[in-house]
């Protein structure tokens, strides 16, 4: 979502020293929801607010529009709506998961958020190295999640990652594996 009170600030990591300094020719709305993803040298590859994805050039990824479904309620408000992590097999391809909800009322009582989890395949050597989402909104979860509380870590060989999210009012969690297969439900 676009709006014209918001500018992007880059900071450059190579140049420490640097201040940021707004770039007012890139308007992206980022609320709560968000992530970016670098490469192995640090360089920026592309950067989400959970329902549009802008590659390193500040424009929108090809495909990665409207994420989220109409039925999505602001989406980007959603904390921690958003996980990246490499692909483990193709070193220009990223994983990415986006979370859509739904609040659930009963009367005028908000009792949870209904959420659903997407898995999105982020390829930065396609459309001429601008990127491409080629893998889009599959969905992998639907529940009633604890807002927030999701987290990916590596795994303890170095190459894979989990992704565990927790059930609200439980101690259940989900636990995906992500590796050069995909990805892969466990308990």
């Amino acid at each position: 979502m676009l709006h014209p009170d918001f500018s992007i600030a880059t900071l450059d990591f190579q140049k420490l020293t640097n201040i940021p300094i707004a770039d007012s020719t890139v308007q992206f709305l980022f609320r709560v929801t968000n992530t970016a993803m670098s490469d192995k040298a640090g360089r920026l590859q592309f950067y989400t607010n959970g329902n549009e994805i802008y590659n390193y050039l500040h424009e929108p990824l090809k495909n990665g529009e409207r994420l989220e479904f109409e039925e999505d309620c602001e989406g980007a408000r959603i904390t921690q709506g958003a996980f990246c992590v490499p692909h483990g097999e193709h070193s220009d391809q990223y994983n990415l998961f986006t979370i859509g909800g739904e609040l659930l009322f009963e009367g005028v009582d908000l009792i949870g958020q209904d959420q659903r989890i997407y898995h999105n395949v982020v390829d930065m050597a396609a459309n001429n190295g601008a990127g491409e989402l080629i893998a889009r909104r599959d969905l992998m979860l639907q529940d009633t999640l604890n807002s927030g509380q999701g987290m990916v870590c590596q795994h303890a060989n170095g190459r894979d990652w989990w992704l565990l999210l927790f059930e609200t009012d439980s101690n259940r969690y989900y636990r995906f594996l992500i590796d050069t297969g995909g990805v892969s439900r466990h308990g």
